[in-house]
């Protein structure tokens, strides 16, 4: 089965512009403001390749793990729109009850799961994985992390349990250069963190974040031998977390950021003939109506 690129890009748009409006929000309050969002905000704007060219390559019924910097994986998952941006806001009608936040995005309809602590969504879907296993169906894990899990013990022993019970599993490496604040040249010995997998794991392969047709035709072939293991070549525009551009903190150049936009998962060649007036109009009222949704909804109960 080849990748529907019109679907690919509708999801695509449809995250950067609900990211987008994320950031203009979040960043537009203050103390006046009757219905400000106070969640942390880890955005992947400019990351949306790796989430949907993955997720449209998985079986639908495939349980997915994400890191804090999950808005992506949960929205090209079919998550909730409304739920999430409830969940941002705080609010009773969000994902989780507004008590978890943006890094706390869980949908059981889905399957989608999210754990902000760096790692531990790696151990949590190795648990989902070697659950199918035991359970004897043929349902498919797969967990998202930055190129800083990959410093994390827990990410071996993961891989090392993955590899030893066979499981079904699907680790996806979003490397996207920094950890935070520092590049993993200042990190790891080699910026490529497959060459340090493959002892580990017999299916282990690379994909061009910037091209989603290039992340799912990784994911299809990585998904007849599992486990395996997918870095995707990627790039964050905005600041670690939060809304703002950020290279005038000095750990990234302007000119940097510039040039990876210049290679934009969006704006690849091929996507021109994919653009309908009809659909980003339906798409962005979508969006709109759901910050005015969470807005208006109410606040959790305060247990007495």
């Amino acid at each position: 089965m080849t990748l529907d690129l019109a679907r690919a890009y509708d999801l695509m748009s449809f995250i950067r512009y609900t990211e987008e409006k994320i950031a203009e929000k979040y960043g537009g309050w203050d103390d006046t403001v009757p219905h400000p969002m106070r969640t942390p905000v880890h955005l992947s704007i400019g990351q949306e390749a790796a989430s949907v060219g993955v997720i449209m390559a998985l079986p639908q019924d495939a349980h997915v793990f994400a890191s804090h910097r999950n808005h992506a994986a949960y929205l090209a998952k079919g998550g909730d729109l409304d739920a999430m941006i409830a969940e941002l806001y705080g609010k009773a009608t969000g994902c989780t009850g507004g008590r978890g936040g943006s890094m706390h995005l869980w949908d059981k309809n889905v399957n989608v799961m999210g754990h902000p602590i760096v790692g531990d969504s790696i151990s949590l879907a190795v648990g989902s994985a070697l659950a199918a296993k035991m359970e004897g169906t043929d349902r498919v894990t797969a967990v998202f992390f930055g190129d800083g899990a990959a410093e994390s013990g827990q990410f071996w022993e993961a891989l090392n349990f993955a590899a030893v019970q066979k499981l079904p599993i699907l680790f996806v490496c979003e490397n996207n250069e920094y950890a935070t604040h520092t590049h993993i040249r200042q990190r790891q010995p080699d910026t490529y963190i497959r060459k340090r997998v493959a002892p580990w794991l017999p299916m282990v392969c690379s994909a061009d974040g910037n091209e989603v047709g290039k992340v799912y035709d990784g994911t299809k072939s990585l998904l007849k031998s599992l486990p395996a293991f997918l870095e995707v070549h990627t790039y964050r525009y905005k600041e670690h977390v939060g809304p703002n551009d950020d290279s005038d903190l000095g750990y990234r150049s302007l000119e940097e950021v510039e040039f990876h936009k210049s290679l934009d998962p969006i704006s690849q060649k091929g996507f021109f003939y994919f653009t309908s007036d009809v659909y980003e109009g339906s798409m962005k009222y979508k969006v709109d109506k759901a910050f005015v949704n969470a807005e208006m909804a109410p606040w959790p109960e305060v247990a007495v």
